[in-house]
């Protein structure tokens, strides 16, 4: 079965998600780093870690945390299926649904193009385009397998 025609573009959409993600993990690395170690811009930001006060820099270093985590799944996930999309991995549709799951949060822009890919993987054409290659690549390895044993 040939490719389905907007796969290249939800590769397209996956690789710029993990690209932006990346961007702002780069950012807050910086930010929090400022925080952390005085060189803030921004003084109720300053998180003193010695002094085990919790105000409004401790509230600050838990919400960055929890976004830079999430930013790093997100770029993992986002980068993974990018790339498997592009090259017709049986394994990326699942990957690729969850992907656009994560993309519903980038309000407004990811949740619309989200919603769009969701629908898009959900078609019968392009499920049935991700089952022919698992079992395509299945009959391979049986060939193979079989050959080198002879």
């Amino acid at each position: 079965m040939s490719k389905p025609q907007y796969l290249s573009l939800v590769a397209t959409w996956q690789l710029f998600c993990a690209a932006t993600s990346l961007l702002g993990i780069l950012g807050l690395m910086v930010v929090i780093a400022m925080a952390v170690n005085g060189l803030h811009f921004l003084p109720w930001l300053y998180v003193d870690p010695f002094m085990g006060s919790f105000g409004l820099g401790g509230a600050f270093a838990v919400i960055a945390g929890i976004s830079f985590l999430f930013l790093v799944v997100f770029f993992l996930i986002s980068l993974i299926s990018g790339i498997g999309s592009l090259q017709g991995r049986s394994w990326t549709r699942t990957l690729g649904i969850f992907q656009a799951v994560m993309s519903l949060f980038n309000f407004p822009v990811g949740t619309v193009i989200g919603i769009l890919i969701l629908a898009y993987l959900g078609k019968p054409e392009v499920a049935n385009y991700f089952t022919e290659q698992r079992s395509d690549g299945n009959c391979q390895q049986a060939i193979s397998s079989a050959v080198a044993s002879q």
